[in-house]
């Protein structure tokens, strides 16, 4: 996790898109396509610590921080449950499957997507968000 962003990047410019699923621990890149010009939501600050949430990191290959985005939790879901005296209770499930649309900054310099979450592959919540899966990410010709 990185602390601030070091790329200064001028919107609009070329975006990667690209569609990921994740199936019972298993991540994989269903489709990426290159928008020439687009503009982004400015890259998202942290708080200092004990920071939990869903969000992915796109870095360099010197590790230096391009983009980050926050994001819903996909590994997040409940369902609730009404009593005949109108209370509810919420029991958390167990996901198994998603699939997930991302846009970054398409940089010469990138090299990774670093996915941070506080609810594991197996829907356990800890306290904090940690790193739960890299990608490698090159620039250039996408795949259909």
């Amino acid at each position: 996790m990185q602390e601030n962003t070091t790329y200064k990047i001028k919107f609009p410019s070329a975006v990667r898109r690209l569609r990921l699923q994740w199936e019972k621990g298993d991540w994989k890149v269903i489709k990426e396509t290159v928008i020439p010009r687009m503009t982004l939501p400015r890259s998202a600050r942290l708080p200092q610590k004990n920071v939990s949430g869903f969000w992915y990191e796109l870095i360099d290959k010197n590790g230096n921080l391009i983009y980050r985005c926050c994001r819903p939790n996909p590994f997040e879901a409940s369902h609730e449950f009404f009593e005949s005296d109108g209370s509810m209770t919420r029991k958390e499930k167990k996901v198994e499957s998603f699939v997930l649309d991302i846009l970054v900054p398409d940089q010469k310099s990138m090299a990774k997507l670093d996915f941070y979450s506080e609810i594991d592959e197996n829907s356990e919540r800890k306290r904090t968000s940690r790193k739960i899966y890299s990608l490698d990410i090159k620039s250039g010709n996408p795949k259909k």
